[in-house]
């Protein structure tokens, strides 16, 4: 049988899963290029996706990858003389620059809006103090002490803050989810 007409299909681990944009891949399949294709030296649209063995780390895997540059350079310099390979961790392929300064905007938004919010929630709990003056100064004269007000209005304001606080981490951590489904390897 010619090795040309055997068509190898890899099967990739559950962990490597959203390589593309595309959605979920179930079967990988080499790229087999005819006898003709493979002469031609000029394919700069090809890119490749690899792992790094265990124990090597990514400055080893591009001090190798600089040694085949600099070999393929030299074997066909008509071609390959100004190419070399670069070797980007893929998190920073799916991340690029304009994605990472998108996310700090969105972060540094997001917390412009919630300190909007604490302002807006601080205000209502003083609005809400001003109504109760009726209801402390009935408690004072049954024989509460100041110290008894204040912690009774700390316990509510605790109460209030770590529920908001809980709920926020929920919310997060769904999004957080729903977001690394889309665009991160897990």
């Amino acid at each position: 049988m010619d090795s040309q007409q055997v068509t190898i299909i890899g099967v990739m681990p559950a962990a490597f899963d959203n390589v593309t944009f595309w959605g979920h891949i179930d079967l990988w399949q080499s790229f087999a290029l005819d006898p003709a294709s493979r002469q031609i030296r000029d394919n700069g649209w090809l890119r490749g996706i690899g792992r790094l063995k265990p124990g090597v780390g990514l400055g080893q895997a591009r001090a190798e990858a600089a040694s085949i540059a600099d070999h393929l350079a030299r074997d066909f310099p008509r071609t390959d003389s100004g190419n070399g390979l670069r070797l980007v961790p893929w998190n920073d392929v799916l991340a690029g620059d304009v994605s990472r300064r998108v996310s700090w905007l969105c972060m540094g938004l997001a917390g412009f809006v919630l300190l909007i919010a604490c302002a807006n929630l601080a205000n209502l709990q003083l609005a809400r103090m001003a109504d109760r003056v009726r209801e402390n100064a009935v408690r004072i004269a049954l024989g509460a002490s100041r110290l008894q007000l204040i912690s009774q209005l700390m316990v509510e304001s605790l109460f209030l803050s770590a529920l908001g606080g809980a709920s926020g981490v929920l919310i997060a951590s769904w999004g957080v989810k729903l977001i690394s489904r889309e665009i991160y390897i897990e």
